[in-house]
């Protein structure tokens, strides 16, 4: 914490040192508490060591112990599901764009999920 405060990963992220804290706050005190990784993250610059790190926090918080908390990164293939009822292929119109109307780029998702809580106050 010493070598990389808030305000100093706040710099490097664009994501407020205030909001660092509280997210920092809640995955310590929160539970049980997992995180959930994808594929994105190793395919990243420095992915490896990212998700070394990742993979670390459930040890030092804990949670790796707990029903429900841990660190995920797939169950695609363990469980038996219906694609056709979960793909609404009657759903998937085009848009403009010429693509899928669903396809949502994952880079995205974030302000996705800031638009969606802003329309729902």
């Amino acid at each position: 914490m010493q070598e990389h405060p808030p305000e100093r990963v706040a710099a490097w992220t664009g994501i407020s040192a205030e909001d660092i804290r509280k997210l920092a706050r809640e995955y310590s005190t929160v539970r049980p508490a997992v995180i959930r990784v994808n594929y994105g993250v190793q395919r990243s610059q420095n992915g490896g060591s990212a998700m070394r790190a990742i993979a670390m926090l459930p040890c030092i918080t804990g949670s790796w112990a707990e029903a429900g908390g841990g660190l995920q990164l797939s169950t695609s293939g363990s469980f038996y599901l219906n694609m056709q009822a979960l793909d609404r292929p009657d759903l998937m119109q085009k848009s403009p764009l010429g693509r899928a109307a669903r396809v949502v780029n994952m880079s995205e998702l974030g302000k996705g999920a800031e638009y969606l809580e802003r329309i729902r106050r």
